[in-house]
């Protein structure tokens, strides 16, 4: 006969029994969660990761396209080499703004023509182990120039926007160059005025930035992750660290790991009593480290696409995104009539040979904080490298408004620049064409506002000088145009 007391030893082991499958399923459950949690944090960290190098290499092929899809880039390399514009617009514009490393120029039979370090022109044998590290990018760059190029008449044409995704002209990757993690660059060199070529094989430029370690921090901190790097690949990994083979080459990205479950589990523990608790933490935690990760992306990509329109330093918009402006202008017709004002500072240069680039930096952030106060909303200002804006006019581009504009601008950068450790005066000389009255394509206007600026240049700087659809290559002063204008 079964006794109270058999009963109640089978209500303490039923009991238990049942406290220790919950307590078991607790931890399953816990286990599952977070299994699931790492790898979905896993995968996504990658992606972000991913996208964070390919950014990398995007903002250096966007930075040499503004050399090697250009006309005076092509006219540069002819039988011989115009040295003072490699000078002026290559060893002293793309390390000094761009941290471009090393800039190479193959000819179309594969000779090395051109070898800048730095801001340095040195002689063409020292980039032969550079050339020999990146060669299947040379060729591969190559033969997207080729591929590309459309007959035209007795030869060819090539696209222009050399750096649009999905129809890129250029060959690009991670690599070791100097014993350094480096973004590499080959494009084979395309005019930016609608040319016909030759069949010959194009120039190639290549072009090699270092990844240093204040690049990586800024892009652990973008992702949110911790102690990002890329390293060369060797077969030991450090405790704790994640790695992810990036570019055909040995590189790899390396970052701490943070895996969710570890907090999971410390977090839930104190309620595995109730298991629909444990599950919500579970479930919540995962949600939150997932969400976390997919905002980190979504910042990482709208970054991303501010940086391929705006300057990184002013904010300002680049050259892509004003010449689709004017493009879109143009091509709407809807305004009658507009401005562009080419406008080249004066006395820069020696900014920065005083002072040092980081106060040139702090000049040209206030340079464009001044011009975009003068624009307001009649138009667009945009910086397109250098110490070199444009502006758009779609408001007040008659020629008395335009030079009263002008004018404001020039004398608006003339006041004292304060910045820390000193101050400068610097000036402003500007260029103006109108649109349809000087010509009627988007290039050609913006080649005749370059030349108008030119000519105030010439004329003593500080002057502003328009262009005349009668003799665009003799523009005329503003003192001139005001006069024929009263009269």
């Amino acid at each position: 006969m079964r006794t109270p007391q058999y009963a109640s030893r089978l209500i303490y082991m039923f009991s238990a029994t049942a406290m220790a499958i919950f307590v078991v399923c607790g931890f399953l459950l816990l286990g599952a969660a977070g299994s699931i949690a790492d790898d979905v944090h896993d995968r996504d960290v990658k992606r972000l990761v991913s996208n964070a190098v390919q950014q990398q290499i995007r903002i250096v092929a966007r930075d040499q396209s503004q050399v090697s899809n250009w006309a005076d880039t092509n006219d540069a390399f002819g039988e011989t080499i115009n040295m003072e514009f490699v000078t002026e617009n290559m060893s002293g514009w793309l390390y000094p703004d761009f941290q471009i490393k090393r800039t190479i120029i193959l000819g179309p039979e594969g000779e090395t023509r051109l070898n800048i370090d730095q801001t340095r022109t040195t002689e063409p044998d020292k980039a032969a182990t550079t050339i020999a590290a990146v060669q299947d990018l040379i060729g591969s760059a190559r033969q997207l120039w080729m591929e590309r190029r459309e007959p035209e008449g007795n030869g060819y044409t090539v696209p222009e926007d050399a750096t649009r995704r999905g129809a890129e002209l250029y060959a690009a990757d991670i690599r070791m160059v100097d014993g350094q993690v480096s973004v590499v660059v080959a494009q084979g060199l395309v005019p930016d005025d609608g040319r016909v070529m030759s069949a010959d094989n194009p120039h190639i430029m290549v072009t090699v930035r270092h990844l240093t370690p204040a690049i990586f921090d800024a892009m652990s901190e973008a992702m949110g992750i911790e102690q990002f790097a890329l390293v060369r690949n060797t077969s030991k990994v450090g405790e704790g660290l994640k790695q992810l083979p990036v570019g055909s080459s040995n590189v790899i990205a390396r970052w701490q790991a943070s895996p969710p479950s570890t907090t999971i589990w410390r977090s839930s523990l104190p309620l595995i009593g109730v298991i629909l608790l444990i599950v919500s933490s579970a479930l919540g935690f995962l949600s939150y480290r997932h969400s976390k990760t997919i905002s980190a992306l979504q910042r990482s990509e709208d970054e991303n696409r501010f940086l391929a329109l705006h300057d990184a330093l002013t904010g300002l918009p680049n050259r892509l995104q004003f010449d689709r402006s004017l493009e879109g202008v143009i091509s709407s017709g809807g305004i009658g009539r507009c401005a562009i004002l080419c406008i080249d500072l004066d006395r820069f240069k020696a900014v920065n040979d005083t002072f040092g680039h980081q106060a040139g930096d702090a000049v040209l952030a206030e340079v464009a904080n001044r011009i975009t106060q003068v624009v307001g909303d009649t138009g667009m200002a945009a910086r397109l490298g250098g110490d070199e804006f444009m502006v758009l006019l779609h408001d007040g581009a008659d020629d008395a408004s335009v030079v009263e504009t002008s004018q404001t601008i020039i004398d608006s950068v003339s006041r004292e620049i304060m910045f820390p450790g000193g101050s400068a005066f610097i000036g402003a000389s500007i260029g103006v064409a109108h649109w349809p009255d000087d010509t009627s394509t988007a290039k050609s206007i913006i080649r005749s506002a370059d030349e108008a600026l030119y000519q105030a240049k010439e004329s003593g700087r500080g002057r502003v000088c328009l262009s005349t659809n009668d003799a665009p290559l003799a523009p005329v002063l503003v003192n001139e145009k005001v006069e024929r204008a009263a009269a």
